[in-house]
């Protein structure tokens, strides 16, 4: 079975009304459809080949791999290349990011099957190659990258549905990440965010 990525463009009205009120109006296109095979899971946004336009990273299942869609500077989307992974790995969650504090955008991915992330390296010009493994709890299925520890490199939190649990993995500098640590979250944890919600100018974390 063939399944899509959808692309939707957004398109704002803004309607004046006499006496100074006003209000606007938020429509959306027709979506558009890109073929990318079959089970497409998660997907992340970023300047994949360094041309200021934002590409798309799609994580797929079998074969286990990352599906790439460049951006011909319209918002019109070709495909580019699929990137394979470990047989078995069952990629789920991906995030953009710089880890390796070259300027442009890495990518992680969830290995679900295997219960680790994989690290991707930009190489430029939109081309990937496998930099890390790390291991995290069973069943990790979401992952976000953020500025937790203040050391202007980027961190990670994994969310793991089976043992229900938020690992956090810190970055060591250059894209490499210490030992996860867990914390109990729940059952069957899926999403998370990261942001200051008590104002003391950290950065805390919500579960799903």
């Amino acid at each position: 079975m063939t399944k899509h990525l959808q692309k939707i463009g957004l398109a704002a009205t803004a309607a004046f009304l006499v006496g100074g009120t006003a209000s606007s109006q938020i429509g959306f296109a027709p979506k558009v459809d890109y073929p990318i095979a079959s089970t497409p899971d998660q997907i992340a946004i970023g300047d994949w080949d360094g041309d200021g336009d934002l590409d798309l990273a799609s994580t797929c299942d079998a074969p286990e791999r990352v599906a790439f869609h460049f951006n011909d500077g319209n918002g019109v989307y070709t495909f580019g290349y699929n990137l394979y992974l470990t047989s078995h790995s069952v990629p789920k969650g991906i995030t953009a990011g710089d880890l390796d504090g070259d300027g442009d955008d890495d990518l992680v991915v969830v290995a679900y099957g295997h219960d680790h992330i994989h690290t991707l390296e930009n190489l430029g010009f939109g081309a990937f190659a496998l930099a890390g493994n790390f291991d995290v709890s069973h069943g990790a299925t979401y992952v976000i990258a953020a500025h937790l520890d203040g050391d202007n490199d980027l961190d990670l939190v994994v969310t793991c549905r089976d043992s229900g649990t938020v690992d956090v993995l810190h970055n060591l500098g250059s894209g490499s990440f210490g030992p996860a640590t867990s914390y109990p979250a729940g059952t069957d944890t899926r999403g998370a965010c990261a942001a200051d919600l008590d104002q003391d100018d950290d950065l805390d974390l919500a579960v799903a």
